[in-house]
């Protein structure tokens, strides 16, 4: 093959195992506990929300996920009243927040859901997150970033107090690995081992009030190197959460995890127990 068009397949190519920033956002929202999906979307982009939802392992008596399953009438003229309508019938559900997510459709014929979000806010006890995050955006990873970036800017609060020797964990769903969650709690139970607390989850099973308070870690920690990076950035530039192990391979194969674990041991003061 002649170099420039190696160099054309490598820009246009995409990896046809992942799934479209719509299923990444979705993964993102779904591990919020205590909150609903809402998918503002065809019913056949729902199957997108139910895979985010297995992989997340969410439980159905704590997660809801709704769908205002647009026909060709919204598709061509607009689901905004449909999108109202549908936040108003769940205005007694029992959760902290309401994530709104919009698919390719209702994106192409200019639906709005940043406004439907903000004027029937008043209307509801729980918050209304808006996430503008249609397929042709990108990736599930570049879903994953565009959910975690409206959550941090909506949701982070800037007057947590430090907690000292603490991090915050990022992106730890955008794993291929399907057991991620086993990777997930070796990490915690590593970071407990060293005296390291966790401030906050983004995102699996996290509760509202700790990404909230996820301004309070010292350090973040990016548990992919495919995406979260921003969050980290963000969080850094905003908070001055410092990130950690940045620039070095993830903790997979012996070398690899030594060094990761070598570099926690010395940001935390706790190399003897790295060593161990």
């Amino acid at each position: 093959m002649a170099p420039e068009r190696n160099e054309e397949c490598q820009v246009k190519c995409s990896d046809p195992y992942l799934r479209c920033a719509f299923n990444g956002a979705a993964q993102t929202a779904l591990g919020v506990s205590g909150s609903a999906l809402l998918a503002h979307s065809p019913q056949g982009c729902e199957y997108l929300v139910n895979n985010a939802f297995a992989w997340q392992e969410c439980d159905y008596m704590e997660t809801m996920t709704l769908c205002t399953k647009l026909c060709v009438d919204e598709i061509v003229h607009g689901g905004e009243e449909l999108l109202a309508r549908t936040i108003r019938e769940a205005k007694d559900f029992p959760i902290s927040a309401l994530f709104v997510l919009s698919a390719c459709g209702p994106e192409i014929v200019g639906d709005d859901i940043v406004a439907v979000c903000e004027e029937m806010q008043p209307e509801v006890k729980f918050k209304l997150i808006p996430l503008q995050s249609p397929g042709f955006k990108g990736s599930q990873y570049d879903g994953i970033d565009i959910a975690l970036d409206v959550i941090l800017k909506r949701l982070v609060k800037s007057d947590a107090r430090k907690v000292p020797g603490s991090v915050c964990l990022i992106a730890p769903h955008a794993n291929a690995n399907p057991t991620w969650m086993a990777d997930l709690e070796w990490v915690k139970q590593v970071l407990t081992a060293m005296g390291i607390t966790v401030t906050a989850t983004l995102t699996h099973k996290t509760p509202l009030g700790e990404i909230e308070n996820a301004s309070a870690a010292e350090a973040s920690l990016v548990l992919s190197h495919d995406a979260g990076q921003r969050a980290a950035d963000y969080l850094s530039e905003k908070y001055g959460v410092e990130q950690v192990c940045e620039g070095i391979p993830l903790p997979i194969g012996m070398t690899n995890t030594q060094r990761w674990l070598t570099v926690l041991g010395e940001r935390f003061d706790a190399t003897q127990m790295a060593e161990k």
